[in-house]
């Protein structure tokens, strides 16, 4: 198809009326079939709906066997005993889950794709009207949202079981919605290339096939990147001298720690008495500074590690990518939702001005996408601020354990170069700097983002200016006071 040239019909209609085999042939109808963009939301949609009455299906007969399994448990002990043996077995051994790379860029994915879909729909429902065409676009999207967040809750929940592999029905959605992600993006290419393409839907046509890329590679593999342990027994873990008091994030799931429901025992404990040190529990075992001591020496970089080369810096990338990636995430989807309250201003402001009586309906639902965003944007605020200050510990405590251990084997011409003020100076002042970074490093890359957004505002352009000037100074600041210490 040459640059400028007339697209087909099929390519640029937006209506869902099947055309007649007989007036356009079969080659133009079957091209509709697949390539308008009906069709190709009809085929997105028909996978999700598939996908999420099969999820819904398991999980209710799930909790129906669960439900047996609890009633046949109940009768065992209210019998006899006559099925109990003789001796009791001992307990098996009680097993750590750890989590790879696999599962956190499995779970990262879909709730980016989750989150994509849940501000296209809040927006779709907000600057649009209710005709026809909105209706299906916003039920399209509502499918998808559903479907990913679906998704994202399987991938989650993984980590519970144990799973090795990835369901087979979480797999093949995963390879039909990408592959048709594919499909919609080609056409949206096509439609750039010859000049008829509506901006905003093949925009974010091609930025949803981005943010689908890694889906078909974890289909293939299969892998869920989540690996079991044996744990330490209680004999071991009370000669190591661990503590009973364990902080319950080790162990909560993840609606606990998204809700801070995990806080609560020690908030009830404070709101009935004064706390001793004795009542704050201590750090989760994968947590604490020997742990990441551990994860910091096997990554550390000896084949080729020198001074130019900066091996600490490679190692704390190569230890801590898969959270700093799981909090740039968290950024960009906050700064996506910090927008949508200033998108509504003009709808709130015709909705109050209009001359005409206007339906209730409509201004509850711009006060209901107000709430859903501002609640969008605590949440990913509350969240980010909690994971890059505990990521800023994990990199203090690995920092200040293997200092200090260094510090130990310094010879007596090392000791002259690094006297002891200077390694307590290191321990003390550069890793809490780097520590603190961890807050402010991902504005690096946000700051080049949130200028051409609020640009489009024209209100904003003051605060906009001072906003940045002082997050600019902050950042280098920080910078400077970071990196160049190590």
């Amino acid at each position: 198809m040459e640059l400028g040239s007339t697209p087909p019909w099929w390519l640029t209609t937006r209506t869902c009326d099947l055309p007649s085999a007989s007036a356009t042939g079969f080659l133009e109808w079957a091209a509709f079939l697949f390539l308008s963009t009906c069709s190709q939301r009809l085929m997105l949609s028909a996978a999700s709906a598939a996908f999420l009455v099969v999820v819904f299906c398991l999980a209710v007969h799930k909790v129906i066997s669960r439900r047996r399994e609890a009633a046949r448990g109940h009768d065992l002990v209210n019998g006899n005993g006559a099925d109990k043996p003789l001796l009791e077995r001992g307990q098996p051994p009680r097993r750590v889950v750890r989590v790879g790379a696999g599962f956190v860029v499995a779970l990262a994915a879909s709730a980016i794709l989750a989150g994509f879909y849940g501000v296209l729909l809040v927006l779709s429902l907000v600057a649009r009207g209710g005709g026809d065409q909105q209706v299906i676009e916003a039920v399209f999207l509502a499918l998808q949202f559903a479907a990913h967040l679906a998704a994202a809750a399987l991938v989650a929940h993984e980590k519970r079981f144990r799973a090795a592999a990835h369901p087979l029905t979480l797999r093949l959605f995963w390879l039909a919605s990408s592959a048709l992600t594919a499909l919609v993006a080609g056409a949206a290419v096509a439609r750039l290339a010859s000049g008829a393409a509506a901006l905003s839907d093949d925009a974010l046509a091609i930025a949803a096939l981005v943010l689908s890329l890694p889906l078909p590679v974890l289909a293939i593999s299969g892998a869920t990147g989540i690996t079991t342990a044996v744990a330490p027994s209680a004999e071991e873990e009370e000669a190591d001298g661990k503590e009973k008091n364990v902080t319950p994030y080790a162990g909560a799931s993840w609606l606990s720690r998204a809700s801070w429901a995990w806080m609560n025992p020690l908030i009830q404990r404070g709101y009935r008495a004064t706390l001793d040190l004795s009542d704050v529990p201590t750090l989760a075992p994968a947590h604490r500074p020997e742990r990441m001591h551990e994860l910091f020496v096997s990554h550390w970089p000896s084949s080729w590690a020198r001074r130019d080369n900066n091996p600490v810096r490679h190692a704390l990338f190569r230890c801590f990518w898969p959270l700093f990636l799981a909090n740039a995430s968290l950024a960009l989807l906050r700064l996506t939702v910090m927008y949508v309250g200033p998108t509504l201003i003009q709808s709130f402001v015709s909705f109050t001005s209009s001359a005409e009586r206007r339906p209730l309906w409509e201004g509850m639902r711009l006060v209901l996408a107000l709430l859903a965003a501002k609640a969008m944007e605590a949440f990913c605020s509350h969240q980010y601020n909690f994971h890059c200050q505990k990521l800023g510990m994990q990199i203090r405590g690995a920092l200040i354990t293997a200092l200090y251990r260094k510090g130990l084997r310094l010879s007596c011409s090392a000791r002259q170069k690094h006297g002891l003020g200077m390694i307590v100076n290191y321990m003390a002042v550069d890793a809490q700097q780097l520590s603190d970074m961890m807050l402010q490093i991902h504005y690096l890359w946000l700051m080049p983002l949130q200028v051409p957004t609020q640009y489009l505002l024209p209100s904003f352009l003051p605060r906009l200016i001072s906003f940045h000037v002082h997050g600019w100074v902050v950042v280098l600041g920080s910078y400077r006071a970071c990196f160049g210490s190590f």
